[in-house]
């Protein structure tokens, strides 16, 4: 297996993807809800430290169960709406802002 590694900082919150180059849907088929053609990815999405669960749909657009019944073109684009949407993370946001300008 070939991981990939994309690092990036996105309003100070550390954004780590590790994506599988094959990037295949489990061979038990698929997951999620009502047949919706979600299967587990072979990528990990880690935001400031902690990990997310990222599903893939059929239509190779990503989800996740913080925004569940949205998905993104990208992974990216995935972590960076859990940051701005889910309060956990708009704390952690506004945090670290805070503190840099004392």
């Amino acid at each position: 297996m070939i991981m990939t590694r994309q690092r990036e900082l996105y309003k100070g919150i550390e954004i780590i993807i590790e994506t599988d180059e094959m990037d295949k849907p489990e061979a038990s088929g698929s997951h999620g809800h009502g047949g919706g053609g979600h299967h587990h990815v072979g990528s990990e999405l880690t935001i400031d430290g902690e990990k997310i669960h990222v599903m893939k749909t059929k239509d190779k657009l990503y989800g996740s169960h913080y925004l569940p019944y949205t998905a993104y073109p990208s992974i990216s684009d995935l972590a960076k709406n859990i940051i701005d949407i889910i309060p956990h993370f708009r704390h952690k946001t506004k945090t670290d802002q805070n503190r840099r300008s004392e």
